[in-house]
């Protein structure tokens, strides 16, 4: 009888092992990967200890979604339901383990009018968001500093340019998890766009802690940074005392992260947006004090060459 694969069933490489992933069947496994090469090459039944299922028992609405190319979209959806796939942690959720690293730099940083500013490209504001494309991984090159300032003072001038007339930016803040900009300490940044300055809360490496609570998408492993957009509850509900003042905060968070990818795009970086967090274990790692919490994440980084989006020179 003939055998399929699951279209959820994914690969993933780690630093001396494989890791297999099927969030169809909630089943994760990590294997040696000269084994694995030896299974696939060899035509094995199996894939570590995977077996591919009858193909009367795929579901044809998964499988339309894998041939449009949303096979993402369909794995996160997985992951919503019950957490990460068949995840076995040794630390509980909470208490991530996270690799500590040494200050690099001062515990502020001032972005200010960044130096050699990228010319402009000529495109007008919608070309951008009509063929702005979605990053799930980057150069590994990494961001450099100068850009990273650049997108901030972008992104700030952006939201100073467009006008606030409900006031529904209120109680909001604005954090950067930064995991590879050039000269910058890797952690947790709080951002103050007014002043243009970035304070340094806690150094530390949080590309795969990142990851994990961002229902295990990968693009922390290979991005720049994450700007998070925080809102401060207690102060929202106060100048927002009416039942549709959540809809007014996800509307609003929703228009700021387009800055930020108008912003991003214009120097070259691809973006990742997400509310889809979790959202106790990223104010741990925020160190958010009770009454504030995360509402949307934005993480960007270089694109990989050879993949600029449609319309760019």
């Amino acid at each position: 009888m003939t055998k399929q694969w699951s279209p959820m069933l994914v690969i993933r490489p780690e630093s001396g092992s494989a890791r297999l992933e099927d969030s169809q069947s909630r089943l994760t496994e990590t294997v040696n990967p000269a084994a694995l090469a030896e299974q696939i090459i060899g035509g094995s039944a199996a894939v570590g200890s995977m077996a591919p299922g009858e193909p009367h028992l795929s579901d044809p609405v998964r499988a339309d979604w894998v041939a449009g190319g949303w096979r993402p979209s369909l794995e996160y959806f997985d992951w919503s339901e019950e957490g990460r796939v068949g995840a076995v942690r040794e630390e509980p959720v909470g208490e991530l383990v996270e690799e500590p690293v040494a200050d690099t730099t001062a515990a502020d940083w001032r972005w200010g009018e960044p130096a050699g500013r990228a010319p402009v490209s000529g495109r007008t504001v919608g070309e951008v968001l009509v063929h702005r494309r979605t990053a799930r991984s980057y150069d590994p090159k990494g961001l450099g500093q100068s850009a990273f300032a650049g997108i901030l003072h972008d992104f700030a001038a952006l939201l100073d340019d467009s006008v606030d007339t409900g006031g529904f930016r209120v109680g909001l803040r604005f954090t950067a998890v930064v995991y590879g900009v050039d000269g910058l300490t890797p952690g947790v940044w709080s951002l103050c766009l007014k002043n243009k300055v970035a304070t340094l809360v806690r150094a530390a490496e949080l590309r795969r802690v990142m990851s994990d609570l961002m229902c295990g998408m990968q693009a922390a492993e290979t991005a720049g940074a994450t700007v998070v957009l925080v809102a401060d509850f207690q102060e929202r509900q106060q100048r927002f005392p009416y039942e549709r003042a959540l809809r007014e905060l996800y509307v609003e968070v929703g228009r700021i992260a387009q800055w930020l990818i108008l912003a991003s795009e214009a120097r070259g970086a691809g973006c990742l947006i997400t509310p889809a967090t979790n959202d106790k274990v990223l104010c741990d790692v925020l160190g958010l004090p009770p009454g504030q919490a995360p509402v949307y994440t934005i993480t960007f980084g270089p694109r990989k060459p050879g993949r600029t989006v449609a319309g760019q020179a």
